[in-house]
């Protein structure tokens, strides 16, 4: 693998692009932060030259905007006029922090180490609440993968709105923020957007061509700026927590064949600490560390014989979580870490984590990324595991493209081991072309010492505008088991191809016609014989109004080995499978305050017929209150056994705001295969950035008719009560 990687850096050439870079004005007077641009330190600050994105690139805009960036010796400024022609139409759908329902938008993007491959986001709307994000990977991929809504720092925003329009300034310091500093100046890469959301026209600096996926959102396409004569400060961050939870359980007894009630409180206090030892280098430290706040996982519904995927959301995971990233299909979602399998066993359950620590930034042109976390044991013959990763990434040849390694173990307390070593490359040929070598090895005293290697290779061309196409294939051995990764199938090659050709229209009412293909094989590696191929042709039509239409044909051939269950009265037998059905997808304008999202798949199953439709209405009454609904039907009929599936599953998410401070989100989840109903409930008082007091409520209820050897379910499995306050004391 080594000598591969070796032989292909050798073997290309590399263009890099020249740009002009933007040098930001000093401000030497005051920025109040008062949401009114009316500072005399604005009066000698140019504003961007803006760009319309949407619905037609370089098209006329219809609403004025000015936004301008300043710095002084401590903050980064922004400041936004946004004239709008029918001020009773601006949309500040929001106040809750990372509330995101559509509407209005001013949203700065900040590629603090110029890597060309990760921003950080601040965003606000007309509400004046807070969203901040890391984007990663370039924005390549899909939006879920590459959007981290869980991250967090300290920045300060203020708007105010009146019958021309609304007004925004922005103030970031530069100790939130993680850079290079050469002689005490630095370079960035900026993107600022304005977004009128009922008319979904997207403003830009600097002008981006639609020629990309999520083009206004790339760090390879943003302005290059410099900031000069900075002298960064590097505070430290204690952030105590103390912690009460009262909860109760009611498992079955198989034994005895009954109910037992568990019910007890407990109180818990902890520790995070966060210290920029250098501008671009980042401790973090945790004690007894809690994740009590974070919101609960979506529910899905597994119609596989494969695992599913969940994101991470905990905080103490996510800055420059991108450096961390070694994942390989965006298909498969393989990786060799995912932080998601450190504090919770295999069926999801919290286990304690003791603490650790996490280093993350650059050194020495480098980037670096150190984790090691003590967690409770996943099992009771394990008393504790540790958790370890190290990452080391060098930027190659341009801007674009780099080389890196990344080892992560997991050891428990009786002496078992799980060693992973990788290296990987990501290369950027020219142009839009762009190559990726990736590869690992498992080092286990539980596994055969052979068929334990990962190897993936991808050539792309990033384009949503005319050809845009990408290929990869990944070797994935029959004994690579990450101990602290995630891999979807084992012991198989494949094959996976995506074509797309898209078409602008300037039209009224069509903006873009997508024809796409995808394909998918795989192959067993003792004789890389058929296992699964699937292929969908189809159609992407994207609308002016924001609006898109999906249509495609899916057409599947699976061998099924060994029979699978679905549920506890349906499942798939071994056998030759060859079955198709038809999709389509109908997504509206994400700007209005009432809005529908539709999709369906009507066909064929294995060698049964499926019907599945997913219906998710979405009403933003005000900035105080808005609702998500979402069902999803699902029917699987397999007639000539006399097998029925219900798959259905129901959400009701609810996000309600008194003011900037005070918030409450509620989600509460159904699933028919399971029988159950999810609530988690979360009260939110966000004093400060860093001060916050959470009441979190969570409950899960039985809703089958029937029982367990005659004993009846009880209605309420579990639930419990936990109030945690955090304060950050700044050193």
């Amino acid at each position: 693998m080594k000598h591969l990687l070796l032989l292909s850096i050798l073997l290309f050439s590399f263009t890099i692009s020249g740009q002009d870079l933007y040098e930001v004005p000093k401000i030497n007077s005051p920025v109040v932060l008062d949401g009114i641009v009316d500072e005399p330190a604005w009066d000698s600050v140019t504003p961007f030259p803006m760009t319309m994105y949407t619905p037609v690139y370089e098209g006329e805009m219809t609403e004025k905007t000015e936004i301008r960036m300043a710095y002084d010796d401590e903050y980064i400024y922004f400041s936004g006029i946004f004239l709008d022609s029918d001020p009773e139409g601006i949309q500040g759908n929001s106040l809750i922090r990372d509330g995101d329902p559509g509407g209005d938008f001013f949203n700065v993007m900040l590629d603090t180490y110029n890597d060309n491959e990760n921003f950080n986001t601040f965003s606000t709307m007309p509400s004046g609440n807070r969203l901040d994000a890391e984007i990663l990977n370039d924005a390549e991929g899909d939006q879920s993968k590459i959007f981290n809504a869980s991250w967090n720092t300290f920045w300060s925003v203020a708007t105010t709105q009146d019958d021309r329009g609304w007004y925004a300034e922005m103030r970031i310091p530069f100790s939130s923020l993680r850079f290079d500093d050469k002689n005490e100046d630095i370079i960035f890469g900026l993107i600022v957007h304005r977004l009128v959301g009922r008319k979904n026209e997207r403003q830009t600096y600097p002008a981006i061509p639609p020629n990309w996926n999520m083009a206004p959102w790339k760090p390879s396409r943003a302005q290059k700026i410099l900031i000069k004569g900075i002298h960064r400060k590097n505070p430290v961050y204690f952030t105590p927590y103390v912690l009460g939870r009262i909860r109760e359980n009611n498992i079955h007894d198989s034994t005895e064949n009954r109910i037992i009630n568990h019910a007890d409180t407990d109180a818990e206090i902890g520790l995070d600490i966060k210290y920029a030892i250098s501008s671009n280098l980042t401790l973090d430290l945790t004690l007894n560390t809690d994740f009590a706040q974070v919101e609960a996982d979506n529910v899905q519904v597994n119609l596989s014989r494969f695992s599913l995927f969940f994101p991470e959301k905990r905080q103490f995971f996510q800055e420059r979580s991108g450096v961390f990233n070694f994942a390989t299909s965006t298909i498969s979602q393989n990786r060799i870490f995912h932080s998601r399998r450190i504090g919770l066993d295999e069926n999801g359950n919290l286990l304690r984590v003791y603490g650790g620590g996490r280093l993350v930034g650059r050194f020495k042109n480098f980037d670096v990324a150190v984790l090691s976390m003590q967690t409770e044991g996943s099992s009771p013959d394990i008393s504790s595991e540790n958790f370890g990763v190290i990452r080391l990434r060098k930027r190659v040849f341009n801007p674009y493209s780099f080389v890196g390694t990344m080892f992560t173990s997991r050891l428990d307390s009786e002496g078992n081991y799980n060693v992973v070593a990788g290296a990987d490359a990501f290369l950027r040929i020219s142009g839009p072309y762009y190559l990726t070598l990736k590869g690992g090895h498992v080092f286990s005293d539980n596994l055969d010492n052979s068929d334990n290697s990962l190897a993936y290779l991808r050539w792309e061309r990033r384009a949503v505008s005319g050809l845009g196409y990408f290929v990869e294939a990944e070797h994935v051995g029959k004994n690579f088991e990450p101990g602290v990764g995630f891999i979807l199938r084992k012991d198989n090659l494949a094959l996976n191809q995506n074509v797309i050709y898209g078409i602008f229209i300037d039209g009224q009412w069509l903006r873009k016609f997508e024809p796409f293909i995808n394909n998918s094989i795989y192959l067993r590696n003792d004789d890389y014989s058929l296992e699964t191929i699937s292929t969908e042709p189809g159609l992407l039509t994207s609308f002016v109004s924001g609006a898109d239409l999906s249509l495609s044909v899916v057409r599947v051939y699976d061998e099924v080995i060994n029979g699978f269950s679905l549920s506890d009265e349906s499942y798939v037998p071994a056998g030759n499978y060859t079955y198709s059905s038809f999709k389509a997808s109908y997504n509206m304008n994400a700007g209005q305050k009432m809005k529908v999202n539709l999709s369906s798949e009507v066909g064929r199953f294995y060698d049964g017929d499926k019907t599945s439709f997913s219906v998710s209405p979405a009403w933003n009454q005000s900035k105080h209150f808005g609702i998500t609904l979402n069902y999803t039907f699902n029917r699987i009929e397999f007639a000539e056994r006399d097998q029925l599936l219900r798959a259905d599953i129901a959400s009701a998410t609810i996000l309600a705001a008194l003011d900037t401070q005070w918030s409450l989100r509620s989600l509460v989840q159904y699933s028919q295969v399971n029988h159950k109903v999810a609530i988690n409930t979360g009260l939110r008082y966000n004093k400060k950035e860093g001060n916050d007091l959470y009441l979190v409520y969570n409950q899960v209820t039985n809703t089958a008719d029937r029982d367990i050897e005659g004993t009846a379910l009880p209605g309420t499995e579990s639930w419990s009560l936990t109030l945690k306050y955090t304060y950050t004391l700044i050193k």
